[in-house]
């Protein structure tokens, strides 16, 4: 009868220090990152549960620094057969307010042009619209007090692998690099004011399931 509560203690344990590990290294993160109180964050994502299920470290450093944080979801999640988006866009809603990002600073989109799927890719200048307007609506680039800052505004989502190499995700990013270019030709390059994006590093399924440890072997596995 012990066997298994000692099992769940130990699937705990280990799920707690894969968290850990996470927070160890995204607090030795760039101070650029981390940046002080004031700046805003805006964290994009594919589906309502990759807040919580990719980037909540993320997330929760960012609060412990005073940044305001918004959240762009680029689908409700309703892939078929299932049709859940409804459900799924609710529990975005708990999960932000169990973060501390209130709903007044959440945008979920529906729009047809970005359905989730496996196999759904999205077209980089969809996203790239899309993003462009959630930072108008959110007025997160603003003049005047950042004007001096290395950005005014950072924005988190998906590296080109996109964790488990969801289509969805992938076009997240090719998508927010493509505003990113976009914004440095309209300004001829970076300047005050200028955005910094970050994405999150997808490790190897190694990497994944090796907890605490994972830091020891990280720097020795390569793609």
């Amino acid at each position: 009868a012990r066997f298994p509560v000692v099992f769940a203690a130990a699937i705990s344990l280990f799920f707690l220090s894969l968290e850990e590990t996470a927070l160890f290294l995204m607090y030795k993160a760039p101070a650029a990152f981390l940046g002080v109180g004031g700046r805003p964050a805006l964290l994009i994502v594919a589906h309502p549960d990759d807040e919580c299920m990719f980037f909540g470290p993320t997330v929760r450093v960012l609060q412990s620094c005073h940044r305001p944080i918004h959240v762009l979801c680029l689908s409700t999640g309703d892939a078929a057969p299932q049709r859940v988006g409804e459900r799924r866009t609710t529990e975005l809603k708990h999960s932000c307010s169990v973060m501390g990002v209130p709903w007044s600073r959440v945008r979920v989109m529906d729009d047809a042009r970005l359905q989730d799927g496996m196999q759904s890719v999205w077209e980089p200048e969809v996203v790239a619209e899309v993003v462009a307007q959630a930072i108008k609506d959110f007025s997160l680039v603003s003049k005047g007090i950042h004007e001096n800052e290395q950005g005014s505004l950072t924005v988190i989502t998906f590296d080109a692998y996109g964790v488990s190499n969801h289509a969805n995700h992938r076009s997240v990013y090719h998508g927010v690099r493509h505003w990113q270019e976009e914004q440095k030709r309209r300004k001829g390059g970076l300047g005050p004011g200028y955005v910094e994006v970050f994405a999150l590093h997808s490790s190897t399924l190694l990497i994944k399931y090796i907890g605490c440890f994972s830091w020891l072997v990280e720097p020795f596995v390569w793609w």
